[in-house]
């Protein structure tokens, strides 16, 4: 995510990611656009998104957010040593 990130500032252009992992979503951008349905939910800074705006925007059957720090998420290959951890923006 820091080498979009960082390429997208060297050009002056708008990065756009579509993330699940909410926690990184929160940690690596400055601007949070949640999306239900095909339509937007919220558009705001990340320090106005708080667990209300989240709650609403993946309210389902079962509940609960989608992986938020803490929380285990699916097994996977470990990363290479001094990899980046899930959750982690460099910056």
């Amino acid at each position: 995510m820091q080498v979009l990130s960082s390429d997208a500032a060297a050009r002056g252009a708008t990065l756009v990611a579509s993330l699940h992992a909410v926690d990184l979503a929160l940690s690596c951008f400055p601007r949070i656009v949640g999306m239900r349905d095909g339509r937007i939910a919220f558009d705001r800074p990340v320090a106005e998104v708080d667990e209300t705006l989240l709650s609403a925007l993946y309210a389902t059957e079962g509940g609960g957010l989608p992986l938020l720090a803490g929380e285990p998420a699916t097994p996977a290959l470990p990363l290479a040593a001094g990899g980046p951890r899930r959750g982690t923006c460099w910056r």
